[in-house]
């Protein structure tokens, strides 16, 4: 158990630091490991360029801002003003937790990620086919969450997985988890 909580730790700093090394750190000269550690703005389909653009808006919030975001559509709003796209307005940030980040801000990505984060240590200590295929689902959209836009069919298809991972544990206030 250790280990594994050490490796997705581990993973999840890595990852973090790459996405930082690319956006709000590229002035930082890498040196031979800068073909191998930085992206260009068209990587992934214009989204290093696009999360770029976006934590510029967010950069530009004020403390209520950052803490509590711009709300639904913001960000379609900010690229009006400047826009990353000549021929469209970005109305999406690419990254569904950057898009959490600006709409809630950074309380409400904190509690998104905590809510993610401990139904998925509950259904893992409960073991089991079910708390584990559910949690093998979870796992796999938040990764992929990372690099996509939230689409409508999928969101509502991880929060009932969330819901019946929490109930498979029987961690709902008032259930027996039976």
């Amino acid at each position: 158990r250790i280990y594994g909580f050490a490796a997705a730790l581990l993973l999840c700093a890595f990852s973090a630091a790459l996405i930082l090394l690319n956006t709000e750190w590229s002035h930082i000269d890498l040196g031979q490991a800068e073909h191998w550690l930085r992206f260009s703005d068209a990587w992934g389909t214009d989204r290093m360029g696009v999360w770029r653009h976006c934590l510029g808006f967010y950069s530009r919030f004020d403390l209520w801002g950052k803490l509590f975001g711009g709300g639904c559509g913001i960000i379609a709003v900010m690229d009006s003003a400047n826009r990353i796209f000549p021929d469209a307005v970005l109305d999406a940030a690419h990254c569904e937790y950057l898009q959490i980040l600006i709409n809630w801000g950074a309380l409400g990505l904190a509690a998104y990620l905590c809510w993610l984060i401990s139904t998925i240590v509950c259904a893992l200590r409960r073991g089991g086919a079910l708390s584990l295929a559910i949690c093998t689902g979870l796992i796999a959209y938040s990764v992929q969450a990372a690099v996509n836009i939230a689409q409508a069919p999928g969101v509502v298809l991880f929060f009932l997985l969330l819901s019946v991972a929490r109930a498979d544990t029987g961690d709902i206030p008032g259930d027996s988890g039976k």
